[in-house]
């Protein structure tokens, strides 16, 4: 094993954001330059006005390097050239040649069929002599061609002390590279910006000018006489000595009348970094690293240096890693892309921790840090490190990182062509180093829904946290005094009282108490998840800069799961296929359904993972059997999830009932012969996909609800708030300062998933939105414009734009349409909460002849909420009812749930007059009253922000509704719509017994007890600003 220092990298680019200046010139056309095409050297020309014009000129004065070449036909060494990629045939289109100038275009276009160029390379004679681009003897050069003209004192040195370092002040460096032991030497030479050149004594001299349209020496005493096209001309020679041009002639004997080449037996090596300056001072804004060689490339490309170090201490577990090769590789051999589907275990770098006799592999993506250097590549693992053992010892080898770059693997850019057996150089050596990382954020094994709530956390230490409803999960924790047979009750640790644990190795797969962090289990019912470094807050910087709104979607398991079609690599299990549910002839499920939950949850963390691609590391739920297959009842049923601690009488179950033994049988008693599988209904992945607003990145971020890896980033222009439809399909997310609603594909079965569908205008500024939970309509509210957009969700255009009593709304609310409950009105409301504190309410029609309703606003509520803050639907109560975040008169918190409580019974039209009866002015008013209300005297001190229910007895798994109006279909599991149809009648989706209340000032989450009003417990959370569960609007 050899080991090898860290050279520094550069910051990482977000997937998908291209380079400034990033835009592909003259796509399909090859850029050949200087010795074979005349007309490609005034493309060069073209390509300095992208930046600004020539001569430091130009309205940006930004810079940029638009060419570096060797003067030679063929691709040149920068941009790097490749196929265009026909998405939809799966195969380069050989007749459209692109640059590569933007981070889209290599993720776009660059894969395995499809590679990287290989760049043209210097040519000599018969006897190893230079020669020029036309096939004369001369000098090899290199050109590097600016969008600008540079500031020549950010280039070179022209003191005496410079001519040691060939009069180059480092930002630019052409160097020699041997790939066997990861030495990099400076070429001797000397180096022109315009033709000219540094005197050594501090100034500069002219040396070489264009006279008659010729190169011509021009220096003092003839020096320049071996520049590239003074003795002897080839095409667009002139070029070299553009203000724009800086020309590099390798010079060992200090005399350019001697011609010579580039190193022979070496690659070279040519950086430019960020310290070159525009002559208004402006920074280079895309650095280079790239490499050419003579003749012929036979060199394999080696790791040369690695970051972290070898024997760095205390690094950050959010880390990435970064590898840099003696040249630029084909980025495909190193890793998967970022992309929609998490990647795979690579064979070129292996990233592993953990003991000697259970190595864990780290799976991770691969991008190069720039389509201008394909050499260094930044390696971000598909989850972070544990870090630093906060029990000092049981899992102390968890934070010792290895990263080695496994050999024959790695290609680099030379062309391959089968027919002629010529073939990619590979890497041959095996570096590789060891590091440690310290305090940070651990492995995340939480519950999922729905037993579990998510939080919203703001201020300094932004984030994610979840309230775990279960209690008896082996959720990474705190193993410690995991002792049940003491009398002291370990509150920091409930999982040890789950009854199933007396099954031991009886069970499948096999239960046991945690010994470790990372399997310790639940800290207990209403408390937070702590992640394997024991902190709650389980999502941080740099994940995310800022939470802003959070929204559940589909079950993760409809994109990825352990069954033996989907598990690409390194697991599979025949019996883990969509089936049915786990009942005697059950219906078929589309995905794991939100009804129940697995046992336990979370089913532990193992080693080795379940699936490496994609990478599963939860143990499959429990299996309603024991080993051998016989049946196992469930032993965890109601009881009291809190225990009572003073008394040493520990948790005895769960409030809602919800789990059961629902997994498939595993690979170990199937066989891989599916007549042996049963019906199941939870499988891994377990979790969904969570969707959170990061307004400082500008990012939707999407996110494991199981691990708290990022699943997804997806670009908006300014997000403030999310909605999901209520057939889950779409996500719309408002931009505040865009004035745009994103509609963003949400459905894992779809081809366009996780891509924008449609930008729809609205008004200024919008902030809340919500969809109408049976598919008719989409609400947007806009502060700015003193509007309601109404988006018809069938084509998601704007039907109606409502401005009556519409002022500086925040926030809406929508409730279903009331057919056969509530007041049978036939009608939805949707509630609009202005700044100021009163609420608008708008009646659905449709309006018209025969109408029943205005569609549009038809009052204010009469009661006020000051300092609103939030309104959520209460899909309990049928007459169309809200809860409200706010303060009371006094200027204290308070959360208030509004109703319809007055209103005449069924369909009433429009008219006036029905039947020749002329009806009262009155005959169609109704009342909306403030129900129930928490102040002060049971919230904690404050001012609550947002509100959530429990999901704990819940009827999703029953398909979801539309209404004729609406034109789309409805879910057919899981859906958002807020009841169900049971028997011919109309029911709540869910029957929640807990109200969760966002509290920042105070930083708790204040849980509420329907059942009897009180305040249950109030949990902990510093900057506790929003909080969600699955049918939030």
């Amino acid at each position: 094993m050899m080991l090898f220092p860290v050279r520094d990298g550069s910051s990482v680019l977000r997937r998908g954001t291209p380079l400034s200046g990033g835009a592909p010139l003259r796509g399909g056309l090859p850029l050949i330059v200087l010795g074979s095409l005349t007309a490609a050297l005034p493309l060069m020309g073209s390509l300095a006005s992208c930046g600004g014009g020539g001569g430091g000129s130009g309205s940006s004065n930004r810079i940029s390097v638009e060419l570096v070449s060797n003067g030679f036909s063929g691709p040149p060494l920068i941009p790097h050239q490749t196929y265009a990629y026909d998405a939809t045939t799966g195969q380069p289109n050989r007749n459209s040649v692109i640059e590569i100038r933007s981070m889209d275009d290599l993720l776009n276009n660059v894969r395995s069929t499809n590679p990287v160029h290989a760049p043209s390379v210097w040519r000599v004679d018969a006897n190893d002599q230079a020669i020029l681009p036309n096939g004369n003897l001369g000098n090899h050069f290199l050109l590097i061609q600016f969008s600008t003209e540079p500031d020549i004192d950010s280039i070179f040195d022209p003191t005496a002390a410079g001519q040691n370092s060939s009069g180059l002040l480092g930002t630019i460096t052409i160097s020699r590279v041997d790939s066997t032991t990861g030495s990099i030497t400076p070429i001797r030479g000397r180096g022109f910006l315009g033709g000219v050149t540094p005197d050594g004594i501090g100034g500069y001299q002219t040396w070489v000018e264009v006279v008659n349209a010729r190169l011509s020496d021009v220096s003092p005493n003839g020096e320049a006489a071996g520049f590239p096209g003074v003795a002897s001309a080839f095409s667009g020679d002139t070029r070299l000595v553009d203000p724009k041009s800086f020309v590099f002639i390798p010079d060992q004997d200090g005399d350019l009348g001697s011609f010579e080449t580039f190193p022979l037996s070496f690659q070279t090596r040519i950086e430019v970094t960020s310290g070159v300056l525009s002559r208004s001072g402006r920074s280079l804004t895309n650095e280079v690293l790239c490499a050419g060689c003579v003749n012929a490339d036979n060199y394999s490309p080696e790791a040369i240096a690695f970051d972290p170090q070898n024997g760095a201490e205390e690094v950050d577990p959010l880390t990435s890693v970064r590898v840099e090769f003696s040249e630029p590789v084909q980025p495909n051999t190193v890793g998967e892309f970022p992309g929609p589907f998490p990647p795979g275990l690579s064979s070129a770098v292996s990233i592993t921790f953990g003991p000697q006799t259970s190595r864990i592999s780290v799976p991770y993506t691969a991008t190069p840090e720039s389509p201008y250097n394909l050499a260094r590549y930044i390696l971000t693992p598909l989850f972070n490190f544990p870090g630093r053992d906060p029990l000092r010892g049981t899992i102390q080898a968890l934070n010792e990182i290895t990263v080695q770059v496994n050999p024959q693997i790695v290609k680099d850019l030379v062309e391959e062509i089968p027919q002629q057996q010529i073939t990619a150089n590979v890497n041959l050596r095996t570096p590789a180093v060891l590091w440690t990382v310290g305090d940070g954020p651990g492995l995340v094994n939480a519950p999922v829904s729905p037993s579990s709530v998510y939080i919203g956390r703001v201020g300094g230490n932004p984030g994610l946290s979840v309230i775990d409803l279960y209690g008896f999960g082996q959720t990474t924790g705190d193993p410690s005094a995991d002792n049940p047979l003491t009398p002291a009750l370990d509150a920091g640790n409930t999982f040890i009282y789950n009854p199933n644990l007396s099954y031991g190795a009886n069970i499948v797969p096999p239960i046991s108490q945690g010994t470790t962090t990372i399997d310790g289990g639940s800290g207990g019912f209403l408390t937070l998840t702590r992640d394997s470094a024991l902190t709650d807050l389980l999502v941080r910087a740099p994940l995310v800069l800022s939470v802003d709104d959070i929204h559940i979607g589909h079950p993760l398991d409809k994109l990825f799961n352990n069954s033996s079609l989907e598990c690409r690599s390194g697991g599979g299990n025949v019996c883990a296929a969509t089936g049915p549910l786990h009942n005697s002839g059950g219906a078929a499920v589309n995905g794991n359904t939100i009804g129940v939950a697995p046992h336990p949850n979370p089913p532990k963390l193992v080693f080795p993972p379940i699936c490496v691609a994609p990478f599963i590391q939860g143990e499959e739920p429990t299996l309603d059997a024991r080993s051998p297959l016989q049946p196992a009842v469930d032993l965890l049923g109601l009881g009291d999830p809190f225990g009572r601690a003073a008394q040493g009488v520990p948790p005895s179950g769960l409030l809602v009932d919800n789990d059961g033994f629902f997994g498939p049988v595993p690979p170990a008693l199937n066989g891989g012969v599916p007549t042996a599988c049963s019906p199941y209904a939870i499988r891994q992945q377990i979790g969904h996909f969570l969707y959170v607003v990061d307004r400082s990145a500008r990012q939707v971020k999407v996110f494991n609800s199981n691990r708290m890896t990022i699943v997804d980033e997806i670009d908006v222009p300014d997000p403030t708030d999310l909605a999901i439809s209520g057939n889950l399909r779409a996500l719309a997310v408002t931009n505040f300062a865009s004035n745009t609603v994103t509609i963003i594909d949400v459905d894992p079965a779809s081809p366009t998933f996780h891509t924008v569908l449609k930008t729809v205008p609205v008004g200024g500024g919008p902030r809340g939105c919500a969809f109408h939970s049976e598919n008719e309509d989409l609400f947007v509210v806009n502060y700015l414009g003193n509007s309601v957009t109404v988006i018809r969700q069938l084509d998601f255009e704007p039907r109606k734009i409502i401005t009556n009593q519409i002022n500086r709304p925040i926030d809406v609310a929508v409730t279903p349409r009331q057919i056969n409950f509530g007041f049978n009105t036939g009608l939805y409301f949707a509630y609009f909460l202005n700044q100021s504190g009163n609420i608008a309410v708008m009646e659905s029609g449709p309006d018209g002849t025969n109408g029943i309703g205005y569609d549009d606003v038809i009052g204010i509520v009469a009661a006020t909420f000051p300092s609103p803050q939030s309104i959520q639907v209460d899909p309990v109560d049928f007459n169309s009812a809200v809860w409200i975040t706010h303060v009371d008169s006094t200027g204290r918190g308070a959360v208030s749930r509004l109703a319809l409580t007055d209103s005449p019974v069924g369909p009433l039209p429009l008219s006036v007059t029905s039947g020749g009866i002329i009806l009262p002015p009155s005959f169609r008013d109704r009342g909306f009253s403030i129900v129930a209300s928490y102040d002060y005297r049971k919230l904690t001190a404050g001012f609550p922000s947002d509100t959530a229910l429990d999901n704990l007895t819940n009827l999703g798994p029953v398909g979801g509704l539309s209404t004729p109006q609406a034109g789309v279909p409805g879910a057919t599991q899981d859906g958002k719509t807020l009841y169900r149809i049971i028997n011919g009648a109309p029911v709540q989706v869910s029957f929640p017994t807990l109200l969760f209340i966002a509290n920042p000032a105070g930083g708790v989450i204040d849980v509420i007890d329907l059942r009897n009003a009180n305040l249950l417990r109030s949990i902990p959370a510093s900057g506790a600003r929003h909080v969600a569960d699955y049918w939030r609007q």
